[in-house]
């Protein structure tokens, strides 16, 4: 059997299925095992490390044996966030003689998270004090937000952390509990739009290139 690294592609994330490279061998006896002459007997000797491998939608079950072998039907569903997932198959031979396990290695690549631009409720030019507003908010298709990055501060006015006292400071990245706690005090009595930008990180590090608009009319 040979062994078998895909080409890198992005991690789908949820639920998707991604079909498996071809598995592929030689026999002395046999020939080779093109994969494609829907003919060959493969098994499945140790699970997929990152991710969950199907059969015609069904489950794969440790040393598994598929006749008739279809590479059409051979998915699997990686884990959200990994960067690789590999598993063995060997090939068994009209004699029923297994080959050497080989091992097949799918590489991921991380996509970024993206962030929702954001319209708050009005807030008062006249606040004494700095007030809650509304939570940030970010997604990852293949992993999860752990934190936002303060990317332009507010036009006008002071952005603060959950006391309401520690002002944000500019490019400062905050974990999604201080993001959620974020506070605004306007300043003056004009009527108009604060904005600030904000940027979703994911647990991989990878930061959304296209920062979110936050506004906050005020009144």
């Amino acid at each position: 059997s040979n062994a078998v690294t895909a080409s890198s592609q992005s991690n789908p994330g949820g639920a998707v299925k991604l079909t498996v490279p071809t598995l592929t061998g030689t026999d002395t006896e046999d020939g080779t095992y093109n994969g494609t002459s829907l003919t060959n007997t493969v098994k499945i000797t140790s699970l997929a490390v990152g991710g969950t491998l199907y059969y015609n939608n069904v489950l794969v079950t440790l040393n598994q044996v598929i006749s008739n072998y279809d590479p059409s039907k051979l998915t699997v569903d990686p884990n959200n966030g990994i960067t690789s997932l590999s598993f063995t198959y060997s090939h068994v031979d009209a004699n029923s003689a297994l080959s050497t396990p080989a091992t097949v290695t799918m590489p991921f690549s991380n996509t970024p998270p993206t962030t929702s631009d954001i319209t708050n409720a009005s807030v008062a030019s006249n606040q004494a004090t700095a007030v809650a507003i509304s939570d940030p908010i970010g997604a990852d298709v293949d992993g999860t937000v752990v934190s936002y990055k303060i990317t332009t501060l507010a036009s006008s006015g002071t952005l603060y952390k959950s006391d309401g006292t520690t002002p944000v400071l500019l490019n400062e990245v905050l974990t999604v509990a201080e993001a959620n706690g974020l506070t605004f005090k306007p300043v003056g009595n004009s009527n108009a739009t604060v904005t600030f930008k904000l940027a979703a990180i994911d647990n991989q590090g990878a930061e959304d290139a296209t920062p979110a608009t936050f506004e906050i009319p005020i009144t």
